[in-house]
């Protein structure tokens, strides 16, 4: 344990910006990078070997987790280290993660120089806990946290999945789920946002019970005004509308209409089952106003997505 609890380190690929540069100006860089956050795109996968080689010096040990100290330290993980196969899953998954990275913005500390290969060693890890502590354990003139519940605030969007994206605010990250991030029904994020977006979140919750344990809670459509019950003046009851289903669950299909508005569909009178991502021709025979969404009927698929 000791192990993880050292100084972790990750290799971020920006040597080819510093192999322009002569060795003077490099021990300059470090200088001044080393006590300041400095900020880049991930474009690649972390490299352990460069990573080694500035630590091996220090302590022989450390070639023991040559796999799994970049992982840990881009991560942020700091729960126990499992061994055998429990290990092999938490690569794995970690893995995983860190490959859905590829294209964020993160901030850095500068923490050595490899002049041989011309190459950083820097600490994400480090560069996340300075803005924790500024922004929601220490306080304003005021006595107030920067971070609080019910602020807005700028996030960077680090990860993309269909039903989830994952959002760094200030050094902590947190997902947000589908259901959070418009009040329109949204079948994949992808859709609407990409690795290295910024957006504007709304903090709902935050837990700050120490510079390692700080989590927050927080949503995207909050943000936004709620446009459904205006949307909902657009459909008139047994008229048809063209619109994209969002989800299937337990028989209900989830219909985002061309208008903007949410629908609920019980049935189809296709011969074939819909699925997510088809579009369909949808008939209103009901309005919701309570839920804000319009219920009706599949008349038609018009194209399956396949």
């Amino acid at each position: 344990m000791s192990l993880i609890l050292d100084l972790l380190a990750l290799v971020l690929i920006i040597g080819v910006a510093l192999s322009r540069l002569n060795r003077s100006v490099l021990s300059s860089a470090f200088t001044l990078l080393s006590a300041a956050l400095a900020l880049t795109t991930l474009a690649g996968h972390p490299d352990a070997d460069a990573f080694m080689r500035y630590f091996l010096e220090r302590d022989d040990d450390r070639a023991r987790s040559q796999e799994s100290l970049p992982h840990l330290e881009m991560l942020l993980y700091t729960g126990e280290m499992p061994s055998n196969r429990e290990y092999l899953e938490l690569m794995g998954r970690l893995n995983r993660m860190l490959s859905t990275m590829l294209g964020a913005e993160i901030d850095f500390i500068v923490k050595g120089i490899d002049s041989k290969t011309r190459s950083v060693v820097a600490s994400r890890k480090e560069a996340m806990l300075r803005k924790r502590q500024t922004f929601y354990l220490d306080t304003d003139a005021a006595g107030m946290y920067r971070i609080y519940e019910g602020r807005i605030a700028q996030a960077r969007v680090i990860a993309v999945a269909e039903k989830v994206i994952r959002v760094e605010v200030f050094g902590v990250e947190c997902s947000i789920m589908a259901r959070d991030l418009a009040w329109e029904w949204i079948g994949d994020a992808h859709e609407r946002f990409s690795v290295g977006d910024q957006v504007l979140v709304r903090i709902l919750n935050v837990r700050r019970d120490s510079l390692e344990d700080v989590g927050i809670k927080a949503d995207i459509k909050s943000v936004s005004q709620n446009t459904s019950h205006d949307n909902l003046k657009k459909c008139r009851i047994q008229s048809k509308y063209a619109g994209k289903v969002t989800d299937v669950h337990k028989g209900v299909v989830y219909i985002r209409l061309s208008n903007g508005v949410n629908a609920v569909a019980h049935s189809c009178y296709d011969y074939r089952t819909p699925g997510k991502k088809d579009d369909v021709s949808f008939a209103v025979t009901r309005i919701d106003e309570d839920r804000g969404v319009a219920v009706g009927i599949i008349t038609r698929i018009i194209r399956q997505n396949l």
